[in-house]
């Protein structure tokens, strides 16, 4: 399987193992255009700033929260260890994806402090891959993986069944939160839609550019594995 093939499917495969469920169609789609924008770009840049998204939105009777990140933490401060699961806790600002593991808080984030109404965390029905986000205190803190190294990439995702983007208590709109100066600025956006929301076209573009230049990395690199031999 070739590097470009693994970065289509395991999108998918962060939603839905059964490709019989109403999951897989749209949310596999959705994912494979705004989480792989992120993952080759991020991976092309070779930068620690990348930045990082979560897109929450509808899908059938269920909320779904995915993203993906590569994020430079030279500029937080560790705040403390955490170990928990995904979920959305919206007076607080809180939104964490990805499977179960330890994790760590580092702050200070510069950005909203509520994403909405809904005053009590409400745990996703099931998670795949990393866990990172926000985290779920008055603090605004960075929620990633307990081992985690400056311009490492995470991918990961949650379902929320049988609930809705008001059933959560989470407001429409795009909250963007920042952090440190200079080489070090760095961000973690999370973007909240409703049904049947689709990636903006400047997501498309993106993709577009980071498979011509993937495709041109891989040739450039058989072309010196050529010549090496």
């Amino acid at each position: 399987m070739t590097g470009l093939d693994q970065a289509i499917r395991e999108p998918q495969h962060l939603v839905a193992t059964d490709k019989t469920s109403s999951l897989w169609g749209y949310e596999a789609m959705r994912l494979t255009t705004s989480l792989l924008a992120f993952t080759i770009l991020s991976a092309l840049a070779g930068r620690a700033d990348a930045a990082g998204e979560i897109d929450i939105f509808e899908s059938g009777a269920n909320v779904v929260a995915a993203g993906a990140g590569v994020f430079d933490i030279t500029d937080l401060t560790f705040s403390a260890g955490s170990s928990g699961s995904a979920a959305i806790a919206p007076s607080r600002g809180g939104v964490g994806i990805g499977s179960p593991a330890d994790s760590a808080l580092y702050g200070t984030l510069i950005g909203p402090s509520s994403l909405g109404s809904g005053r009590f965390p409400t745990f996703a029905s099931s998670a795949s891959g990393d866990m990172f986000g926000t985290g779920f205190s008055d603090e605004r803190d960075l929620l990633i993986p307990s081992d985690y190294v400056s311009g490492a990439a995470l991918l990961g995702s949650a379902r929320f069944d049988d609930q809705t983007i008001a059933s959560l208590g989470l407001d429409l709109g795009t909250y963007v939160y920042t952090w440190g100066n200079g080489d070090h600025a760095d961000s973690l956006t999370i973007k909240i839609g409703g049904a049947g929301t689709v990636p903006e076209l400047s997501t498309w573009a993106m993709m577009g550019l980071g498979f011509a230049a993937l495709g041109l990395t891989g040739y450039r690199a058989s072309r010196r594995s050529a010549a090496a031999t």
